[in-house]
């Protein structure tokens, strides 16, 4: 081949690296990694050209196949050993519902919300309960999760807070310690009549957006 046809062909490959390097520059693209046959870790900046990564892929010594962040903050990621993490800000599946076939989701703050459709739960639903709360005669007590755990050290009549309850709530109590537990149906606690939870007796209850209204209840 003629040395001008080499010179040539050869700048005009340099040319054309040097316009896909000013491109991928102007479009905010900010690649540190990458191999021919293996894509080892890649990191995309925001349109800012910031050195902080928003999405990062396999990032070595994390642990983790990809993470989504804002700024330095993990937002959303999938472990090594497999499952979605959300770290903060909850899931909202507006429609066509979605499938989780190993692995799992754990939402760690948030909370989850399906706006529309059903939930559908071919195993088992497991409800953690929270930490007991000692009540009080007369007090209001607010509780902090539908499975709710109360002890007294005597026998006593508080009342169910509505502050910290959303509409929809479940709430089940279960009075855990050797002293009755009363509730009377007066209030915002409609009851089908005045209950007197002895040890392990269970009251459920669902919240209106208003009132907390006996589901049904338990002598055990």
């Amino acid at each position: 081949m003629d040395k001008k046809w080499k010179i040539g062909l050869s700048g005009g490959i340099v040319l054309a690296l040097i316009v896909s390097i000013v491109a991928l520059t102007s479009a905010g693209a900010d690649i540190q990694e990458m191999g021919v046959t293996n894509l080892s870790s890649l990191h995309l900046s925001d349109t800012g050209g910031t050195a902080t990564p928003v999405f990062v892929a396999n990032q070595d010594g994390t642990g983790r196949i990809w993470e989504l962040q804002d700024a330095t903050t993990p937002v959303v990621y999938v472990d090594d050993g497999g499952g979605l993490r959300i770290v903060s800000g909850g899931l909202t599946v507006t429609s066509g519902g979605a499938t989780i076939t190993a692995g799992g989701v754990t939402v760690t703050a948030g909370g989850m919300t399906l706006s529309d459709g059903d939930a559908v739960i071919a195993d088992d639903l497991r409800v953690g309960a929270q930490s007991s709360i000692q009540v009080a005669n007369t007090t209001s007590f607010t509780p902090t999760g539908t499975c709710q755990v109360i002890t007294a050290t005597t026998e006593v009549t508080p009342t169910i807070a509505t502050g910290g309850a959303t509409a929809g709530d479940f709430l089940l109590l279960t009075n855990e310690s050797s002293n009755t537990i009363n509730l009377a149906d007066s209030g915002t606690t409609k009851l089908s009549a005045a209950w007197a939870g002895g040890q392990y007796d269970v009251l459920v209850l669902w919240f209106d957006g208003t009132n907390w209204l006996e589901v049904s209840r338990s002598d055990n």
